[in-house]
């Protein structure tokens, strides 16, 4: 089964990490792990380990301006006159 998180494409690495979630031997597992990871260290690539989806509400009479860290600073909007 290939993973649709493969952003990189690199087949070697997919592989090694499908043989791994296929395995029910931890000391086997643990060694891809490991060589993966070093692989994902050494190629520079990032692996995304959760996401967030936000989702705000938005009314014409208030004022809310979006940090560009995307975090909502909620006790500084107020509402328009």
């Amino acid at each position: 089964m290939e993973s649709s998180n493969n952003y990189a494409g690199d087949e070697e690495l997919s592989k090694w990490l499908n043989t791994a979630r296929d395995s029910v031997d931890p000391v086997m597992r643990a060694e891809i792990y490991k060589k993966a990871q070093a692989r994902i260290i050494d190629q520079v690539y990032w692996m995304p380990f959760f996401g967030v989806k936000r989702f705000y509400g938005h009314h014409k009479d208030l004022d809310l301006k979006a940090g560009l860290d995307e975090v909502p600073r909620f006790q500084f909007a107020r509402w328009k006159k």
